[in-house]
């Protein structure tokens, strides 16, 4: 009995061994392609407005132009929109790296959601004008909380401007809240192209972005969701989706009173 127990031991360890090893390198590898992909988006997203920056220079100062204050100004604010492109993207890539690893330091201060809502959704719908509609349904009773405003309001920009960016056609998009618990649920549901289960398993996951078929303006690194994980929780909230493919999604933050 003895010599069968111990027979299956050695034989057990390697076996373990090897089964972890495979694991990691999988792991290994899949981190890999991830930051392989992340640094070919980065190359692409600013290799784009900065040549676009170049070409409207140069029309700048084209002798054809430079004496149409009407042309130099279209330019001129072509210039000034791809350089407000380059800040976000620069943003979201040090957001990233702060978040990596260690907590940000939070404010504690009075946040109003449901102010905070309509003041980010009266600038949505002016974005949106006549792509889309963006209705609220905001039913919480209590929506006093205490956190980072600057953070939150990312948050809820973060999964506003996905609502448009996943969406084939006319955006339709609905922001809601509730109370549950001692707490409250913000909730924002698109029509858009969805989410299927494997990707939703992913979606929070730095550098992760969902395949989006023929939709062709969706841009990014994959760093706003997982950034939009990392403040939530750090407001010891919890985050999820719902989603179905060809229905669009519900991304749901839930925010307990006092969070921060």
């Amino acid at each position: 009995m003895l010599p069968s127990l111990g027979s299956l031991v050695l034989i057990g360890i390697p076996l373990i061994s090897f089964w972890l090893a495979l694991r990691l390198i999988l792991r290994q590898k899949k981190l890999s392609e991830l930051k392989s992909d992340f640094i070919n988006n980065v190359t692409h997203e600013f290799k784009t407005p900065i040549a676009t920056i170049a070409f409207a220079v140069a029309n700048v100062e084209n002798e054809l132009v430079i004496h149409h204050p009407e042309s130099i100004r279209q330019f001129t604010k072509v210039i000034k929109e791809e350089n407000k492109r380059l800040n976000l993207q620069m943003e979201q890539v040090l957001q990233a790296a702060l978040l990596d690893g260690k907590a940000m330091e939070m404010k504690q201060e009075p946040i109003n959601i449901h102010l905070l809502i309509n003041e980010l959704a009266d600038a949505y719908e002016l974005k949106l004008s006549n792509r889309g509609h963006l209705a609220r349904k905001l039913n919480a009773a209590r929506a006093l909380a205490t956190g980072d405003l600057f953070h939150l309001s990312n948050v809820l920009s973060n999964l506003l401007d996905n609502a448009i960016k996943y969406t084939r056609e006319t955006a339709q998009i609905t922001i809601s809240t509730e109370n549950q618990g001692n707490g409250i649920w913000i909730r924002v549901a698109d029509r858009g192209i969805g989410i299927s289960k494997e990707n939703q398993a992913h979606v929070f996951e730095k550098f992760y972005r969902v395949p989006s078929g023929n939709v062709h303006n969706v841009k990014g690194f994959g760093l706003g969701l997982s950034y939009v994980k990392d403040i939530v929780e750090q407001h010891r909230g919890q985050v999820g989706v719902q989603s179905r493919l060809g229905q669009g999604s519900v991304f749901s933050i839930f925010l307990p009173f006092g969070a921060s």
